[in-house]
Parts: C-alpha cells; structure tokens; sequence
C-alpha cells in the first residue's frame, strides 16, 4: 500500500480521539484485505522472498507443494511434511493474525499502545505487549543503528513503568540508578578478582619454585645413593634381563605395534586431510552466497547437517566466519569490506550537530509518553525501535519489509523477553541518517 502521509501517522501532538480513529480506519483497511486466518497465512507464503525459507529441512530439496492457506507443507521429493514457519518468528504461534496486523500497521507507519491494539485486534493486553515487544526485538536486532550512542539516562523522564528488575517500594526510575551501581561494583569485583589472581599466581610461582629446587636436591642425593649401590649393579646384569633381550616373541608383539602406530598416524593424517578440504569447502560455499543459511550450505556443499554445523563450528573458532542474525554466515572479509563501506557512507553523510540529535531524542521522548505513557529502564532500547518505525524500516539503508525480517528472526520466546535487560548505553537512529 502507498504511504501518503507517513509523518502525519508518526508526529507529536496528535489528540487521542483522532489517533484512535485513524487506528480504527487502518485496522478495518487491514480486516479487508486479511479477514481471516487462512488469508493471513496465504499472503505469509507469497511474501516469502528468500527461496531457503521454503527448503524442506529432510532432503534439502526447494521443490515444496505448500498447502494453501495454511503453513503445513509437503516436499515433492522425500514427501515428508514440513512447516514453514517452524525456527522463525511465528514458530508455535497458534493464532497468526493479531501478529500478522501488527507487522502491516508497522510497515504502514502506525503506532498504537499495547492497550489499544489488544482493542483492535481482541486479543489480551499481556498478548498484544509480546507481540510489540517481540517486533520491536526484531527491528532492533535486524535493522542497522546509526554510530550515535547514547546513554540510557538521558530518557530518565519515560521512566514510570515498573518491571521485574524495579526494586520494590521504589520508583520505575530507580531501575537506572541500581544498572549503574551495579556496573561500578562489577567493574570493582572483576579489578579486585584481577589482582587477587595476579597474587595468587605470584604465591604458586614461589611454591613452585621452592619445591622444585628441593625435588632437585631430593634426586641428586638419590642419584648419589643409586650410583654406590653395588646390590643394583648386580641386578642390571641378571640372566632374565638377558633372556627378555634375546626373545623373539617379545620382538615381533613391538614391530606389530609400531605397525599399529603408523596405520593410526596415517589414519588420523587423513582425517585431519579429509577436515582442512571440508572446512575450504564450506568456506568457499560461504564466499559464493550472499548471507547463506545452513540449508543453503548443506544444498550447495551436499555434505550433511551434522558435518555442515560441525565445520562452521570449527571455522567460527578459527574466526574465519561470522555468524549474521538469523542463523546466517559471512567470511570475515566480506565483514570487514561491508564495515568499510558503512564507515565510509557515514563520513560522507553530513554531521549531525548536538542541536539535532537533543531535539530528536527530545521528540522521541515526547512521542514515546504520548502513545505509550512511559516505558521502564528494563525495555527501553525496545522501544527505542519505534524509531525505525517512524523514518522508515531499513535495512543497509534500503527500504525493507518488516515481515521479512521476521521471517529471518529466530524464534523469541517469553523467557527471552523476559531476560532482557537494556544496557547503560544503548544506540538510537537519528533523523539524519
């Protein structure tokens, strides 16, 4: 759908009663088009644009029969069903509709409270608040953030929801006073752990060193007594000592030994041979795709997912790969290279002086108390995506859906929520860029 007045959908100062109506327009404009689960689930699988999303997880084979209006499909070569949702963001989601308007008011520019989409959509409030939550993680994890960074202090005035880490009989805002005596006493503790160890490693040092100048006296005084042993001479020169020289049975048990050896050298040489020739490989399947996910590599190589999962593993450790969100990879040159573009884009973009990004955050602010009535110091940098929905949802500073990019996500379960915690300094995308 063309967007026509996307900055009137997304500005400050707009009244309750008119925001609630243009909600309800954009809600009954969305009913038409997707009134219904199956019709939900039919546009799903048409707006899929990565090929691998569709990749029966079995035989690796893209030729799936998807069944329509509903995620349940079957692979045309092992038929063996498969669901396409399964390991993205909609995984176990019952009900993909309430989800499903969320994602299309977002990429259309309108923003509500949890309250008033549980309203629309009629659905609970507790409901409504994951799925915001759960898109707001995935805007935030997906979308690049510009290099401003700031600190978490300066939204002190949102803060008046409490939360789990809210302190009790205290107000939401305390949250950020305890974040940073938290910081300094784990800085304090990690400093003070650093010097006790040093110590610690200094005092073993020492005793090492004491007690291996003492074994030393300790074997040369036995090495004295061994030496003026005539008794232990005598045994050296016993007739037995000389038959287990002279035995041939004893002789050929050590040539089929060293035989042993050798073939377990030579195996473990080819395996090492056959590992280095896996993991170039993959490297170079890496190379050729753009972002590919495992599937992608599994096709393209044709080696299995144990050893597919098993090489990346290997080519992490070695830093020679990096792992992108949503469970796909790049070399660490092609990194590097797209890091050095970025860096150059944003030099030639114009400076942002201290004036713009006071008045953006300002705005932000205002914007945030207006539709949501605050938010606490624990989800702050979610909410902090409603930036991206404000000027736009990029990606590599290219337009981009929204649904795409959680069909990339992995899944993000309730204890994921509920384990987040915003950090002290956090990014936060300016108008400029």
């Amino acid at each position: 759908m063309a967007v026509t007045d996307w900055s009137n959908r997304t500005k400050v100062g707009m009244s309750q009663q008119a925001r609630r109506q243009m909600m309800e327009e954009a809600w009954a404009e969305f009913s038409t088009q997707y009134p219904t689960e199956e019709s939900c689930l039919e546009a799903l699988q048409k707006n899929l644009s990565d090929p691998a999303l569709l990749m029966c997880p079995h035989c690796h084979s893209t030729t799936i029969e998807a069944t329509k209006g509903s995620r349940v499909g079957r692979c045309l070569q092992c038929r063996k069903p498969y669901w396409f949702t399964a390991g993205t963001f909609f995984h176990k989601i019952k009900k993909i509709r309430p989800w499903m308007g969320a994602i299309w008011l977002f990429e259309n520019g309108y923003i509500s409270s949890a309250f008033a989409y549980s309203q629309l959509a009629q659905v609970a409030q507790s409901t409504a608040q994951r799925i915001f939550k759960s898109l707001f993680w995935t805007l935030n994890s997906q979308c690049d953030p510009s290099d401003f960074v700031t600190e978490s202090g300066n939204f002190l005035p949102l803060f008046n929801k409490r939360s789990l880490a809210t302190a009790r009989w205290k107000h939401p805002s305390t949250e950020e006073v305890d974040a940073i005596n938290d910081e300094v006493q784990q800085n304090h503790g990690s400093t003070h752990e650093r010097e006790h160890g040093q110590s610690r490693n200094q005092e073993l040092e020492e005793k090492l060193a004491d007690g291996g100048s003492q074994k030393q006296e300790h074997n040369n005084s036995d090495q004295d007594l061994e030496l003026n042993n005539p008794v232990q001479d005598l045994e050296h020169n016993t007739p037995d000592q000389e038959m287990e020289h002279n035995n041939p049975a004893q002789d050929l048990e050590h040539d089929s030994s060293n035989q042993d050896r050798d073939t377990t050298l030579k195996q473990k040489q080819d395996l090492n041979q056959e590992t280095a020739n896996r993991d170039e490989f993959v490297y170079q399947a890496i190379a050729t795709l753009k972002l590919p996910t495992t599937e992608q590599i599994c096709l393209l190589t044709g080696l299995s997912a144990p050893k597919v999962n098993a090489t990346l593993t290997l080519l992490e450790l070695e830093n020679r790969i990096y792992r992108r969100p949503g469970d796909r990879y790049q070399t660490i040159e092609s990194a590097q290279a797209d890091e050095q573009s970025k860096s150059m884009q944003r030099q030639n973009e114009r400076l942002v002086s201290s004036s713009t990004k006071q008045s953006d955050l300002e705005d932000f602010i205002t914007f945030v108390a207006e539709i949501h009535q605050g938010c606490s110091h624990k989800y702050l940098m979610l909410y902090t995506a409603i930036q991206h929905v404000r000027l736009g949802i990029k990606q590599d500073s290219q337009p981009i859906k929204l649904l795409d990019l959680c069909m990339q996500q992995a899944p993000i379960g309730l204890k994921d929520l509920r384990d987040f915690i915003t950090p002290l300094r956090l990014p936060f995308l300016l108008s400029a860029y």
